[in-house]
């Protein structure tokens, strides 16, 4: 293996040195066909047609645009003007909403002076567009003149500096203009996939520099009399003497001398079919003259020198590399592989390194943190598996107890109605009792419904107005229902039911699910008629800031507080003992919790041992709109 290596070795070195001989004779004999100056004159005219190309470009774009957008855009201006005069009266979701609709990144209402009013991003209010330039002057004056729609400008955004399309629009009457900026490149993505990442200018950024070690850098800039910022670099600022500029302007090109070559700029304009201010490119191509004459002079050289260096490095170092960074390295890989598969990771072995193997054998670590922490979870697993069926085991015991207890409470009473003939109380108190047995099979078989819609997630939460008046008096009676149906039972339940709540504006209604907010409430109050034997059970709600507390509060048994967390998770219950003494399924409070979570809140317990326990159920405070 180490023979191999080494020839491998070998091999790579003598071809990469054929290589760069090679590609240092076809550079020279290139070099030897072509001046300085004329390859200048080549890239100056690859540039000058690629812009020529470029119109059609822009004017396709613009076309769509306008076509896309101009309609929409006098549309949505004669609503906004019709509704909202002032145009700081325009609510901002308003705005959105139209942004939205029309698909476009930004709108901008702007009064005559061209200041920004309002718009859909509090950034960039107040800022002067108007002063940009005097073209752009005359021509968003005119649009207040004329009531012009369908002008269509490129530039940067005022807001987030972006290279955008804007679309002016005032309608007849208005005070302001309506301004749509749509971004240029998202536009390009949505109309013409794949063109937002080879369009001309970037082409031009990236291929030509490429292509000719003459260019240094190559900047296009967007132009009027006041900014001139770079495509592609929206930090890049175009500078240069006014008196140059001036010139570049009458003439169209300039040249200007520098320590390392040359300056080269050129102006195109495009004008605009739909009256908008004419958009002005001006392109910088930084010619370096000197290094690429000094590359001439010392490539061969330097090619040479280094392929005598590398020859001599070789015969010397080949045998060490081979030996020291590849067998060895790669030994100790797959001993660390096979440790791995065998699970005897103190077996593991380390070397020091940056090179791939040394990254290799960092991802081999990697991996064994991997594995352990797996089995550790899969152990974790297990374990929650384990106490999940215990509880699952216990839940089906418990439940066939819950479902058949009421079941032979309902069957019995209905034999003894029929066979017995029983007296008129009789009657109503062996009707009563079928009532409560069925009514406790009937919530605990929609309990198991419930579960499993939240399971499966076909829960589905109805946000409507709920009058929390009308609903806290049938939670009242409800309570006192329950107590009275307890008492058919176990006839010991002396409790009594108050009402705590705040006043709340005559009919005002909140909105959430009114089902599933009184399913909790019923299971709050059920929970605590259930375990509470004397004294009183408390119903009401609290104001508090953005959201509304309801609660249900008793003096029953109360629950220990290492329990206070457990009884919301599903086939828990506080105790053994109450589950015996007091039945139950375990779902109530799981579901419960569940419930909250979905309304947008949250439900926690505060409690202590033979004095009671208090329940909080918290949900947003949304009310109806104020007409």
């Amino acid at each position: 293996m180490r023979r191999k290596i080494n020839l491998y070795v070998l091999f790579i070195v003598l071809v990469s040195n054929v290589l760069i001989i090679s590609l240092a004779l076809f550079f020279f004999y290139f070099q030897s066909h072509h001046t300085i100056e004329h390859e200048k004159k080549f890239i100056n005219s690859q540039i000058t047609r690629e812009f020529k190309n470029l119109k059609p470009i822009l004017s396709m774009i613009e076309k769509q645009v306008y076509l896309k957008y101009q309609n929409q855009i006098i549309k949505f201006g004669n609503e906004v003007l019709k509704k909202y005069p002032d145009a700081n009266g325009v609510p901002l979701d308003a705005l959105k909403r139209m942004s939205y609709t029309i698909n476009v990144e930004q709108i901008y209402l702007v009064n005559r002076e061209g200041i920004i009013l309002n718009s859909t991003t509090t950034e960039g209010l107040n800022q002067n567009i108007k002063g940009r330039s005097l073209g752009f002057q005359r021509f968003f004056d005119n649009l207040f003149l004329t009531h012009q729609s369908g002008a269509l400008k490129f530039g940067f955004s005022p807001v987030d500096n972006r290279l955008s399309i804007f679309v002016y629009y005032v309608p007849e009457g208005s005070k302001y203009a309506l301004v749509m900026a749509i971004d240029f490149i998202n536009f390009l993505e949505c109309e013409y996939p794949g063109m937002a990442n080879t369009w001309l200018f970037y082409r031009l950024n990236e291929v030509i520099p490429e292509e000719s070690d003459m260019v240094e850098s190559l900047d296009v800039f967007i132009c009027d009399e006041e900014t001139r910022v770079s495509v592609f670099n929206r930090d890049q600022k175009f500078v240069i003497d006014s008196k140059s500029f001036n010139t570049l302007f009458e003439k169209g090109k300039l040249a200007l001398k520098t320590d390392m070559g040359e300056d080269y700029y050129q102006v195109f304009t495009f004008n605009s079919e739909y009256g908008a201010v004419p958009v002005q490119l001006i392109l910088k191509v930084e010619y370096n003259y000197d290094s690429y004459r000094a590359t001439q002079k010392h490539i061969v050289l330097i090619l040479f020198f280094a392929l005598l260096l590398i020859l001599l490095i070789l015969s010397f170092v080949s045998p060490i590399i081979s030996e020291r960074v590849l067998i060895k390295k790669i030994a100790i890989i797959n001993g660390n592989l096979n440790a791995i598969g065998k699970a005897n990771y103190n077996d593991l072995k380390a070397f020091r390194g940056k090179d791939e193997l040394s990254e290799i054998l960092t991802s081999i670590s990697s991996l064994k943190d991997s594995v352990i922490k797996r089995e550790e979870q899969f152990k974790e697993a297990k374990i929650h598996a384990e106490v999940a069926d215990k509880l699952k085991s216990a839940f089906l015991a418990n439940m066939s107890h819950e479902i058949r207890t009421p079941l032979n409470a309902v069957v019995g009473f209905a034999q003894l109605l029929r066979d017995a003939n029983p007296s008129p109380q009789d009657v109503e108190r062996y009707v009563g009792l079928i009532n409560t047995n069925s009514t406790r099979l009937l919530q605990l078989i929609s309990d198991i419904i419930d579960l499993s819609q939240i399971e499966s997630g076909q829960m589905r939460i109805i946000p409507r107005p709920v009058c929390l008046n009308e609903l806290f008096s049938e939670l009242y009676a409800t309570a006192n229902s329950k107590i009275l149906n307890q008492n058919q039972i176990v006839n010991n339940k002396e409790i009594v039911v108050e009402l705590q709540k705040e006043s709340l504006p005559s009919g005002e209604c909140i909105i959430t699910d009114p089902y599933r907010l009184k399913q909790i409430m019923e299971q709050l109050i059920d929970n605590a008629v259930k375990f509470t034997c004397k004294g009183k059970i408390q119903i009401g709600f609290r104001l508090n800031g953005g959201f509304i507390d309801f609660f249900v509060q008793d003096t029953g048994v109360g629950i220990a507080k290492e329990n206070l967390t457990r009884i919301f998770e599903r086939f828990v219950q506080a105790e053994d003992y109450l589950t015996r003494e007091y039945g139950g399924t375990g779902l109530g409070l799981a579901i419960c919790r569940e419930l909250a979570i979905m309304l947008g809140g949250s439900i926690r317990v505060e409690s202590q041992i033979d004095r009671g326990s208090t329940f909080w159920f918290r949900v947003p405070y949304r009310t109806l709109p104020k007409n």
